[in-house]
């Protein structure tokens, strides 16, 4: 898959669930893969522990790209917990 297929499925999934909402605040977790899965087209590094490593806010600040086009066509804020 390609960025711009990844994008696409991305953004109508992310608009379906924000019509279904209406004005309702959407909260979406950013991109979180386990570390048990892999994702051929994400060139994962190896790590001698995937459940602690690269992962979802790791990848966003790593690959900003992507957190960029989760949130790009909807007003969006991040919080971190």
């Amino acid at each position: 898959m390609t960025r711009c297929q990844l994008k696409k499925n991305s953004f109508a999934a992310y608009k379906a669930v924000a019509e279904a909402c209406g004005s309702q605040a959407v909260i979406v977790r950013t991109m979180d893969i386990g570390g048990d899965k892999e994702l051929p087209y994400m060139n994962f590094p190896k790590e001698e522990n995937p459940f602690l490593g690269w992962r979802a806010v790791r990848i966003a600040m790593d690959r900003k790209e992507i957190l960029r086009d989760q949130g790009s066509r909807h007003p969006a804020c991040l919080r971190f917990r």
